[in-house]
């Protein structure tokens, strides 16, 4: 449609066309708004979880319905090994089943001849033994078991004593106290409610309902009580992991909310929030520590974080930002989904799609560098001859967009220039990650377990919460077997009493080289 030439039109008219102008560009920019939001959502609803760039095209999902007719070729040859091509790669080598299998216990059965089998079916007379041989491997599995041990006291007297003065001393055997004092519970059973609760998921009805079916009457409040009361024992190593952390170089945050059913024995609906901290890759002492909070402020921010003074990653959340005692990494992966939400499923074209494009070399160059480079000095010199140039070229090319207001785009653009400094600074380090997954990985277990428990009662119960997956995370940064390790630390921290101190629970921390083997995670080894 040619422009109208408002030159020979009365100025009303052309005040009138100049506005309905204006009104369908405000409409234009409104639809396209609004078939972004359409696009994000139908991605959300029916599209990939998956981020990976090979993904975006939708030209390359399968077609169930219709896959022969279109993979179909009259001129295609049969494979040979002559004409089989494979893609360069580096490919792991199998295990063998006996590398898979080490750690278990290994139990012998011959199957054996009957009677008549041993008889010569020529002659008549008996066979002669001459050896066995190996048919197969079978692996076998037993359900949990429960039982109940019946512990005694041996009591001594003194004889010649008794004797002499019909009074004898008695001295009586003390048995190791109990993680739950006043509970019949074991630091085994103790530590499998918890490895089934916080590391597999399972809510506690279904532990009971387990149980139940296997002859044991075992409450769900019980098991909450088990927890509860035995977390305390946990609380000197949060406290000294919190220590730690604040005095490290690098470490990363991330938070997800958590609905806590009453506060101060009121009900409310209010949603409360589960923090999680982790050291940085490099650092000596791998921890992951889990913290509640009844909210996401600046406040609680300030008592998680306020005494660092390094660097901490994070995804941006503006109450990292207000800490003003450290530095600030950002995230690349929080920036490069913003970007990617606003590509349409199988375009592959737009500025979003550039610009997605530019992230995703420069995160590829990155982990190139980090795979084949260990000492800081090496990262960081690759890093300022490789990512600097994608990293400006990035930048050049976000100055050049001029994005729709309000749009998705807007907002990934918006981001990424409001965190240029953070998003830029892991390119001027051997030690910083260009992302901060490390902390999205240790939030993931604690977003898959509330799926299945979908709340806690009480803030205590959800102060327990963290205490136990602090315990449980950490020792699997840690290459611990965390069913060996929870019953190690339930059976002797009790003796070290209410209040140990940092000496004290020195050889049982997860990097302490007197951890007994059972603690080790034989897979691993």
């Amino acid at each position: 449609m040619s422009e109208i030439n408002k030159e020979n039109l009365s100025p009303e008219v052309a005040a009138y066309i100049t506005a309905l102008e204006n009104k369908v560009e405000k409409l234009q920019s409104t639809v396209d708004n609004l078939n972004e939001m359409l696009v994000k959502r139908n991605k959300m609803l029916f599209g990939r979880s998956s981020e990976k760039t090979e993904y975006i095209d939708g030209s390359e999902q399968l077609c169930f319905f219709n896959e022969a007719e279109l993979e179909y070729n009259k001129g295609a040859k049969e494979p040979t090994p002559a004409n089989i091509e494979v893609k360069g790669h580096t490919r792991k080598p199998k295990r063998s089943k006996e590398e898979i299998f080490r750690s278990l216990e290994h139990k012998e059965y011959t199957e054996p001849l009957s009677e008549s089998e041993k008889t010569c079916k020529e002659c008549g007379k008996q066979l002669e033994y001459i050896g066995r041989d190996l048919v197969r491997q079978e692996l076998h599995m037993i359900p949990a078991q429960a039982y109940i041990v019946d512990v005694y006291q041996e009591k001594y007297k003194c004889a010649e004593c008794e004797k002499k003065t019909d009074k004898a001393e008695v001295t009586a055997s003390k048995p190791a106290p109990l993680p739950v004092k006043g509970s019949m519970a074991a630091a085994s059973a103790v530590a499998y409610v918890m490895v089934e609760k916080f590391q597999m998921g399972a809510p506690l009805y279904r532990l009971e309902q387990y149980w139940k079916s296997r002859g044991v009457d075992l409450n769900r409040n019980t098991m909450a009580r088990w927890i509860m009361l035995a977390s305390l024992l946990f609380e000197p190593f949060v406290k000294l992991f919190h220590k730690e952390l604040m005095e490290m170089k690098i470490i990363h945050s991330d938070e997800t909310s958590l609905r806590v059913l009453k506060r101060d024995g009121v009900t409310t609906n209010t949603k409360s929030t589960m923090w999680v901290t982790v050291s940085g890759k490099y650092e000596e002492h791998q921890i992951s520590l889990y913290t509640y909070f009844r909210n996401k402020s600046q406040e609680s921010a300030n008592k998680l974080l306020g005494e660092y003074t390094g660097c901490l990653t994070s995804d941006g959340y503006q109450v990292y930002g207000n800490l003003d005692n450290c530095q600030h990494s950002g995230c690349w992966a929080h920036c490069r989904r913003k970007f990617l939400d606003t590509v349409p499923q199988g375009k592959k074209e737009g500025k979003a799609y550039d610009a997605l494009q530019i992230i995703t070399k420069m995160l590829h160059e990155d982990k190139q560098i980090l795979e084949s480079y260990s000492s800081e000095a090496d990262i960081l010199n690759h890093r300022q001859e490789k990512i600097k140039p994608i990293l400006d070229e990035f930048w050049s090319y976000l100055e050049k967009i001029v994005p729709l207001p309000g749009s998705h785009l807007d907002t990934a653009v918006s981001y990424a220039i409001n965190h240029k400094k953070q998003l830029s600074m892991f390119a001027d380090s051997g030690r910083l990650e260009s992302t901060n997954n490390r902390a999205e990985r240790q939030i993931k277990p604690f977003v898959m377990a509330r799926k299945g428990f979908l709340f806690a009662d009480t803030e205590r119960g959800a102060e327990a919460s963290a205490r136990v997956f602090t315990m449980v995370e950490t020792a699997k940064l840690n290459n611990l077997d965390v069913y060996g390790y929870l019953v190690f630390l339930l059976s002797e921290l009790p003796k070290l009493g209410t209040e140990p101190t940092e000496d004290q629970i020195k050889p049982y921390l997860p990097w302490s080289d007197q951890l007994p083997d059972y603690c080790k995670n034989q897979s691993k080894i």
